[in-house]
């Protein structure tokens, strides 16, 4: 009965699984992005363009030392390296 019990749990892991990653797939698909791009690039296209939950424009953070964007929660320049502040 255990073994059963686990083998369904398994089945319906794998199969939410697959519906996440292919939901994820086309959702970056709709924005114009490969399916498997990096997430930088997600992130370069979403620049400016307004979150559509809060309405608020997606802010960036530049970086002191070289000027480079990087994503809002950044603790180093994704550039550089350097700390962000």
């Amino acid at each position: 009965m255990d073994n059963e019990l686990c083998a369904v749990a398994l089945i319906i892991f794998a199969i939410f699984a697959f519906i996440m990653a292919f939901y994820t797939m086309s959702l970056r698909t709709k924005r114009g992005l490969s399916p498997f791009a990096p997430s930088k690039e997600l992130f370069d296209k979403m620049k400016g363009e307004k979150d559509k939950e809060t309405n608020q424009r997606i802010e960036v953070k530049k970086c002191p030392e070289c000027g480079a964007e990087n994503k809002p929660d950044s603790k180093f320049c994704e550039e550089c390296g350097a700390k962000m502040r």
